[in-house]
């Protein structure tokens, strides 16, 4: 039977990761393949693997949800379905063996390893069913994480969620706010997670909860300043905020960025002492400017 050289390797991608960013195993397994497809919205991935030569077959999401798990795997594999649901292909392979009634070889022969790059998303709505359908055809499918995501990476999707409930077809509510309508509220969740921290929760996991929940609704006051910021006339977002933020932190802590290592760790006193004078001396260059 062909399905018993079929192997399949599905590789989620993240859609906060730069196209074509995949760890070393992965793309081992991408040049690995005898046939790749490709399911991810994001054209730089066709861009990228066509950097390296190679030509995927596409397939988009409308058309991977549209197909049933048997039709899915046939593409994913090169080929159509046999008679029997297993994977074969055509002139000759109708039973899902390329020699079956064959006297010569059938035009698309099996191929022993077929990789898909598809988005995460999409694979976890499809991956069950195509895994099942895979072991009752007899085909190896496995998954291969190879598109790790960095701290901070549910940061980015907050941020496009946020674009979104700003754009031209998001939120109204959203959408009418300037810096000044939503001032009240970053106090308001900055007392409320004062208020988490001073007062915690008994049960550990609800206090933990419930922190989390605070964090995040003083995080959507920064992240919304931040795409505010990006409509006015001297343009400026969240990053670059968070640049400025790792900017002075690495100014006002010599004792960790510029020390000689030879040299002991400073006092607590003398670091906040030296923060202190740097941050003056800041200060005192801004007035000036």
């Amino acid at each position: 039977m062909v399905s018993k050289f079929a192997r399949l390797l599905v590789l989620p991608t993240s859609d906060v990761n730069a196209p074509g960013l995949l760890t070393g195993r992965g793309w081992g397994t991408v040049y690995a393949a005898d046939y790749l497809t490709l399911s991810v919205a994001h054209p730089g991935w066709a861009a990228a693997l066509r950097e390296v030569t190679l030509e995927p077959a596409v397939l988009s999401d409308a058309e991977v949800t549209g197909l049933t798990p048997s039709a899915l795997l046939a593409q994913l594999l090169g080929g159509s379905l046999g008679s029997e649901g297993s994977p074969g292909w055509p002139d000759g392979g109708e039973t899902g063996d390329p020699t079956d009634g064959a006297s010569e070889p059938p035009t698309l022969t099996p191929h022993q390893l077929a990789v898909w790059l598809v988005d995460g998303d999409l694979v976890h709505e499809v991956w069950p069913a195509l895994a099942a359908e895979a072991k009752r055809a007899g085909v190896d499918a496995d998954l291969v994480f190879a598109s790790p995501e960095l701290p901070g990476a549910q940061v980015t999707r907050v941020m496009r969620t946020i674009d979104l409930l700003r754009g031209p077809r998001g939120c109204p509510w959203v959408r009418q706010q300037t810096h000044e309508s939503v001032l009240e509220f970053v106090v308001e969740e900055a007392e409320e997670v004062t208020e988490a921290y001073q007062h915690p929760l008994p049960d550990p996991q609800a206090q933990r909860d419930h922190v989390v929940q605070e964090l995040g609704d003083l995080l959507f006051q920064v992240l919304l300043h931040g795409r505010l910021g990006a409509e006015e006339q001297l343009a400026y977002t969240v990053d670059d905020a968070a640049n400025a933020l790792n900017s002075k932190l690495i100014r006002r802590n010599p004792h960790i960025f510029k020390r000689d290592p030879a040299e002991p760790m400073p006092s607590i006193d003398e670091i906040v002492r030296v923060w202190n004078e740097i941050k003056a001396a800041e200060k005192a260059a801004a007035r000036e400017a």
